[in-house]
């Protein structure tokens, strides 16, 4: 006897988040479970097995869409670190059973053809199969939800490190433009002109549109944790159905947002596939599109995975303290120095402004015992150990009992790409 196979199913269509029946869920169970059992999956890299991994999905809604951005955030809850990545949407994979294409067609292409799981399980095969990348579950955004959920929040602080300029039409009002121009520092930003950083091309790149978004992603992180919201998670799952689509119930965002953002900046670690992990390569059709270094680009995750699987930086109360001498005329540095000090572990305790011609840029370390915050803050600044000089601990320039000072000058690497 023979069986006719079952036609694969139709993939969801556009604006229909899974119903929600009970909006205050939240506060009859504030402590649900963990709802993720293990991942193990066959692969060379080392993927904590614990890990849970969603791709976020740009997509303008139109109706044959490319996708506009694809990263992937991973939380490992074992060790309380997350991970970001943001792929190029010109990487040219093998896509299953479709030949070869730029990654940014996979997801239109799973939804238009009806592949069982549409477009999402289509791009969790093509991440797998051509980088040993997992993904578990899915958020496809559309730009009015983007928009939606910063302005929600109240918008958004962004350290923007390299000045940007930019017209646009309006996203959501048609025949309108609007100016961008942004200069290095914190800048606050509603969900419209967040949107349009995250989006520029104008003398920039597609790898630089993927450092900005995680720019963005990271500002959202914190002022996640700096309001209540996670009372707010079930409204916003309710006002989002028209413009996100996901497969992570309410449960699961929940506990994922518990998680996540009791996560400390230094062990968020975040990267772009980048240039150097990149190659150009022209297409028979003359397309311009990207292959990976292989080798680099193996090594690049296996150090990437092998962080996610370290235990805890550090707890709050071992934060470096550091002040931030700026020695420049630009003040705005030092809101970009502040961010990076916080990403890489320490706490600043205050900024001196105390302009000096000809100041370089270096690195004072009062005590002993911060040798991964000096590495790190080493890092973040384009430095090398040289930089790192040893203060006197009763010297007269150590006014706040700093464990670490930095002193800004004019050779700061303030855009760095």
């Amino acid at each position: 006897p023979t069986s006719t196979p079952e036609p694969p199913p139709t993939p969801l269509p556009p604006g229909l988040l899974p119903p929600l029946a009970t909006p205050t869920a939240l506060t009859a169970a504030p402590q649900a479970a963990w709802p993720f059992g293990p991942h193990r999956e066959g692969t060379s890299l080392p993927i904590p097995p614990n890990l849970v991994s969603v791709a976020l999905l740009g997509a303008e809604g139109q109706s044959q869409w490319r996708t506009d951005s694809i990263m992937l955030v991973m939380l490992n809850p074992d060790t309380q670190r997350v991970g970001i990545i943001s792929l190029p949407r010109d990487s040219w994979v093998t896509i299953p059973g479709y030949g070869h294409n730029r990654i940014n067609t996979v997801d239109y292409l799973g939804e238009s053809t009806r592949y069982p799981g549409g477009g999402p399980a289509l791009l969790k095969r093509t991440l797998w199969e051509n980088f040993g990348l997992p993904m578990h579950y899915y958020a496809r955004v559309h730009f009015g939800g983007f928009i939606q959920i910063i302005d929600t929040l109240g918008g958004v602080d962004v350290t923007v490190d390299c000045e940007i300029a930019d017209i646009f039409p309006h996203p959501t009002k048609p025949g309108q433009l609007v100016h961008m121009d942004l200069y290095p520092g914190v800048n606050h930003l509603d969900g419209t002109m967040a949107l349009l950083y995250s989006r520029s091309r104008l003398s920039t790149s597609d790898f630089d549109r993927a450092r900005r978004q995680q720019s963005v992603m990271k500002g959202l992180y914190q002022q996640a944790r700096r309001t209540d919201t996670i009372s707010r998670i079930p409204q916003l799952y309710q006002d989002l159905r028209e413009t996100v689509q996901t497969d992570l119930s309410l449960t699961d965002i929940v506990a994922l947002a518990r998680h996540g953002l009791a996560v400390e900046p230094e062990n968020v670690d975040a990267i772009v596939i980048n240039h150097k992990l990149m190659r150009d390569w022209i297409t028979p059709q003359s397309a311009m599109v990207l292959l990976p270094n292989e080798q680099l680009l193996q090594q690049t995750l296996t150090d990437f995975f092998n962080r996610l699987n370290l235990p805890p930086a550090r707890s709050l109360a071992e934060a470096a303290q550091v002040v931030i001498e700026n020695q420049t005329n630009y003040p705005n540095w030092a809101e970009v120095a502040s961010s990076r000090v916080a990403w890489a572990g320490g706490s600043v305790n205050a900024v001196e402004s105390k302009p000096t011609p000809g100041s370089k840029t270096q690195i004072i370390a009062y005590i002993s015992g911060k040798s991964d915050t000096l590495t790190a803050l080493a890092e973040a600044f384009g430095l090398d150990t040289a930089s790192i000089v040893a203060g006197d601990p009763n010297g007269s320039e150590r006014t706040h009992g700093e464990d670490i000072r930095i002193i800004l000058g004019y050779d700061f690497q303030v855009c760095r790409r």
